[in-house]
């Protein structure tokens, strides 16, 4: 019991010595660099998104919109109004104008923009069903060969398991 009680002392008058210290205060961690601004936001609109999988772009929050931008790409989907930043202009120019002719002609303006802003989502969404799509075929694949090699697979299983055990594996 002896040569286990000097051990113990020095452990303890070094964990003593330790909180006589002034320096036992941990430093704070350093406050990670904020964002880069995305094209045509300012910097504070710019916020960190974790979206679907596979996506590692920004979410730009501007007053009550929001667009998705995917780095090195275009933006990928809008809350308020397309992809064009030009359409919100045409709104409100067609919300003002006084003459139902101007009216009309934006609204027509608009619309277009739109649905071209609509079948470029659609064509995105098209992609993203295709990239799915070669995923499940992978998957599908892999699970078959699988299922083929259960045997195989569950006796590698096995031998592993014994032999960890035993503290015979790497």
């Amino acid at each position: 019991m002896i040569p286990l009680m000097k051990p113990l002392l020095l452990t303890a008058m070094g964990v003593g010595c330790l909180s006589l210290t002034e320096s036992q205060e941990p430093v704070p961690p350093a406050a990670p660099p904020a964002p880069p601004a995305l094209p045509g936001m300012p910097a504070a609109a710019s916020a960190p998104f974790q979206g679907p999988a596979g996506f590692n772009g920004r979410i730009a929050v501007a007053g009550q919109g929001g667009s998705f931008y995917a780095p090195g790409e275009n933006v990928v989907w809008s809350r308020t109004f397309g992809e064009d930043p030009a359409v919100k202009t045409m709104v409100k120019k067609m919300v003002e104008a006084k003459d139902d002719e101007v009216k009309e002609k934006l609204r027509a303006e608009v619309k277009t923009a739109l649905s071209k802003a609509f079948d470029e989502r659609l064509k995105g969404q098209q992609k993203q069903i295709e990239e799915l799509e070669k995923q499940l075929d992978k998957l599908k694949a892999m699970v078959n060969k699988r299922k083929e090699a259960k045997a195989e697979i569950v006796a590698d299983r096995l031998a592993y398991l014994e032999k960890d055990v035993k503290g015979l594996n790497w």
